[in-house]
């Protein structure tokens, strides 16, 4: 029963439509396809992320399978496509939006329990 509760407080009920400004997928927020309905794990992570060469330091705020939210001095630009580093690498991540020192990652590829447990540990 615990277990239900927690998994029903991270899951985004919001419903509305959402288009990648990357991929171009449209996403129905909240629905079964949504990314977002993945369970959240809030962390304070410190790690980089690299664009075009030059690296740029970031706090991880909290990660999923499907993507991160990160706190930065130096923002990347919404549409990056950035390298994302935490001890070891996370892979590749598309900047979907950004906020005053904060923006959201969509990973290139999900990570997979295995590499979610070790950030998560770690």
């Amino acid at each position: 029963m615990a277990a239900e509760t927690d998994r029903a407080a991270a899951i985004t009920t919001v419903r509305r439509t959402f288009q990648s400004p990357v991929t171009g997928k449209m996403t129905v927020l909240g629905g079964k396809d949504d990314a977002r309905a993945t369970r959240r794990f809030k962390i304070f992570k410190q790690g980089q992320y690299l664009h075009e060469g030059a690296s740029s330091a970031i706090h991880l705020l909290d990660i999923s399978s499907f993507g991160a939210r990160a706190h930065a001095e130096k923002m990347p630009k919404r549409g990056d496509h950035v390298l994302i580093e935490c001890g070891f690498s996370l892979g590749t991540a598309n900047v979907l939006w950004i906020s005053p020192n904060r923006f959201g990652l969509e990973f290139t590829n999900p990570l997979n329990d295995e590499m979610l447990s070790r950030i998560l540990k770690d």
